[in-house]
């Protein structure tokens, strides 16, 4: 409750809500407008407060350091060339970034 959350790359509205359904103050960042106009219309859909802004991962964040509790990262880091300059900053402001990355198999 009351955790300040960063949705890195995760517009979509899939997570944000149910973060904020939990009592996160819940920040939504993605490069895709579409994403991010599915993330709002959730936000609306359900009542929830999210803010929703227009970046790219791979740019320096429009946040001071040590504004986030909890980082989450869905997905994305199978579209980035480079994730080390992206860890280097998490990690450097010491905040939990939960990441799900998906992988195909072959047969």
């Amino acid at each position: 409750h009351g955790q300040k959350i960063l949705g890195l790359a995760s517009g979509g509205g899939q997570q944000g809500p149910v973060f904020a359904a939990h009592g996160a103050d819940v920040t939504i960042i993605d490069i895709s407008e579409k994403q991010l106009e599915s993330e709002r219309a959730v936000a609306d859909r359900e009542g929830y407060p999210i803010t929703i802004l227009k970046c790219d991962m791979q740019e320096p964040l429009p946040f001071a350091d040590h504004s986030f509790d909890i980082i989450f990262n869905p997905v994305s880091n199978c579209y980035i060339e480079n994730l080390f300059p992206i860890w280097q900053a998490l990690l450097r402001n010491n905040i939990l970034c939960l990441n799900l990355t998906l992988q195909r198999t072959r047969p």
